[in-house]
């Protein structure tokens, strides 16, 4: 099972950087809410819920990164501690706004882009969200109930202390997010890319995890509780305080086709899965570890360089460089807080 290649393609990445603003234009994005009269027309068509038809046309335009349409420029809004029902705010891009503590009832999201805005503290309840585009997204102290976010495509963001209920996230790019402290309750995360998401401290009760990549994830001292593992890669994963109990391992079938319950052949490995109980234990692949190709993943800057090779950071556009194993990850100039620099799949040297 290799890893996919769609993480990293370049149209995804221009997406990516598309998201970051300068200073100056964050404050602009921002301010524009009370100083335009557009932007001032447009927030109180929202807050009242007008019909789209009556203020959609007249809305702001700006290209929707992940879909290549025409969309509504809502960057920078900031309704915070609001009840919302079924507004719509299908593909629009809510980069950089805030929405803290708010309640999103069958409100429609589906499309919407949602880099670096704060949704955290906020409870999303049966609501439209197939698919979810963005990165740095903050949703910690949420709660999502009975929720469909399929195919979604979320980075980099922090879903710390969430509570999932029957929430769907089959077949989306979910690399490199933090879910420490999550209570996961009958949730899917089958065919997810989950490659170094961090589940430190989580609880899942039931969840599928069929078909998922969890190259690199850590699970210290999180529980997965009669959960469906069958073909999941956890090569890579770090499970040495992890407690599974009960669930299935062993072979099943995904969109990319056959796969296999898939681990590293280590002493700590093989005391986890003896311990769990689980159905399907004889039917798990032992990788040796000396031969497994891990994903070389990313660092932070400041960090010693695990791999050599050429790696770039989301935080900077032209980012693109090599480094040697050992050498240390520089800092850039960014809005994003910490500086991660990831491995680009794409290996081959710079054309001139």
């Amino acid at each position: 099972m290799e890893p996919s290649e769609s993480w990293d393609t370049e149209e995804r990445r221009k997406a990516l950087l598309h998201a970051i603003l300068s200073p100056k234009e964050l404050i602009a994005v921002k301010n524009r809410w009370e100083t335009d009269a557009t932007y001032r027309s447009l927030l109180r068509a929202i807050i009242e819920d007008l019909p789209g038809e009556e203020w959609y046309a007249n809305s702001p335009k700006i290209l929707h990164q992940w879909e290549k349409l025409e969309t509504c420029d809502c960057r920078g809004l900031r309704l915070e501690g609001k009840a919302f029902g079924k507004i719509c705010f299908s593909g629009y891009d809510l980069s950089h706004s805030s929405f803290k503590g708010s309640t999103f009832h069958k409100t429609y999201l589906q499309g919407a882009i949602l880099s670096d805005a704060d949704f955290s503290g906020s409870v999303f309840d049966r609501t439209h969200t197939i698919p979810l585009y963005g990165t740095h997204v903050n949703f910690s102290d949420s709660r999502f109930v009975v929720i469909s976010a399929n195919e979604s495509d979320i980075s980099l963001s922090n879903f710390q202390r969430c509570t999932f209920e029957r929430m769907h996230f089959t077949g989306s790019q979910l690399r490199d997010n933090d879910f420490r402290w999550l209570n996961s309750v009958n949730s899917d995360f089958s065919s997810c890319e989950l490659q170094r998401a961090r589940f430190d401290f989580s609880e899942h009760i039931g969840s599928e995890f069929t078909g998922a990549r969890l190259n690199g994830s850590s699970f210290v001292s999180a529980a997965l509780k009669e959960c469906d593992m069958r073909g999941v890669d956890f090569r890579g994963a770090d499970l040495s305080t992890a407690r599974l109990i009960g669930g299935r391992f062993g072979n099943t079938m995904c969109k990319g086709g056959h796969v296999q319950s898939v681990f590293d052949d280590t002493p700590e490995n093989r005391r986890v899965v003896a311990a769990s109980g689980a159905d399907g234990v004889n039917n798990i692949v032992w990788s040796p570890v000396e031969n497994v190709t891990h994903l070389r993943g990313r660092a932070v800057a400041g960090d010693r360089c695990p791999c050599s090779g050429f790696w770039f950071t989301p935080a900077k556009v032209g980012s693109r460089r090599y480094f040697s194993e050992g050498d240390m990850m520089p800092t850039v100039k960014s809005d994003f807080g910490s500086v991660i620099w990831q491995w680009d799949q794409n290996q081959s040297p710079p054309t001139l």
